[in-house]
C-alpha cells in the first residue's frame, strides 16, 4: 500500500488542474491509511490472532486498554517474583507508554483523515507551500505513517516478547 500511496502522492505533485490534485490526493491519503492499518494488523496477529478483526475506530481503544493493561498486569507480575529488576519494570513502562500512545494516537488522526478521504468530497486537497493538506494532515506527515507505526509495533512486540506473554 506504501507504494502505491507514493505513486499516487507523486501523480498529485504533478498534476495543475485541483480536481486532479484533489482526486490524487485523497487516494494517496487513503492507501497510506491502509498501509498503517496493515502494518497494525499484523502486529496485532502476532499479539493474540483474535485482535486481528478488530473493527478500524475500535483499534485505538484495544491498544490503550486491552494490550496496555495486559503488559503492565504481565510486568508487575514479573516484577513482583523477581523475574525483572525495577529497572526493567520502568524501562518497559516507558517503552509501553510512549509506543502504545503515539500508535493509537497515529492510527486515530490517520482514520480521521482517511474518512475525510473517502467520505467527504466537499472537503477538498489543498496546496500551499508546505506541499499537500486534508484537513490538518500534510501528504508528507502522511507519508511517514508507515514508517512511524512500524517502529511503534517493533517495539511493542519486543517488549511483549521479553515479557513472554502468551
Amino acid at each position: 500500500m506504501q507504494v502505491v500511496g507514493d505513486k499516487l502522492s507523486e501523480w498529485a505533485y504533478t498534476e495543475k488542474e485541483d480536481r486532479d490534485v484533489d482526486a490524487f490526493g485523497r487516494s494517496a491519503f487513503n492507501r497510506y491509511y491502509y498501509a498503517s492499518y496493515l502494518i497494525t494488523r499484523q502486529m496485532l496477529t502476532e499479539l493474540d490472532s483474535r485482535w486481528a478483526r478488530t473493527p478500524h475506530l475500535n483499534i485505538p481503544n484495544l491498544l490503550e486498554k486491552t494490550i496496555t493493561g495486559r503488559i503492565r498486569k504481565e510486568i508487575r507480575r514479573s516484577e513482583k517474583v523477581n523475574l525483572i529488576t525495577k529497572g526493567a519494570a520502568s524501562h518497559y513502562r516507558a517503552s509501553i507508554n510512549t509506543n502504545l500512545f503515539e500508535l493509537s494516537n497515529l492510527l486515530r488522526r490517520a482514520y480521521a483523515v482517511r474518512i475525510i478521504a473517502d467520505y467527504e468530497p466537499d472537503r477538498k486537497v489543498t496546496r500551499d507551500a508546505r506541499g499537500f493538506s486534508l484537513d490538518i494532515e500534510t501528504l508528507q506527515a502522511a507519508k511517514n505513517w508507515g514508517n512511524r507505526v512500524s517502529l511503534c509495533a517493533k517495539e511493542i512486540l519486543k517488549v511483549w516478547k521479553q515479557l513472554g506473554i502468551v
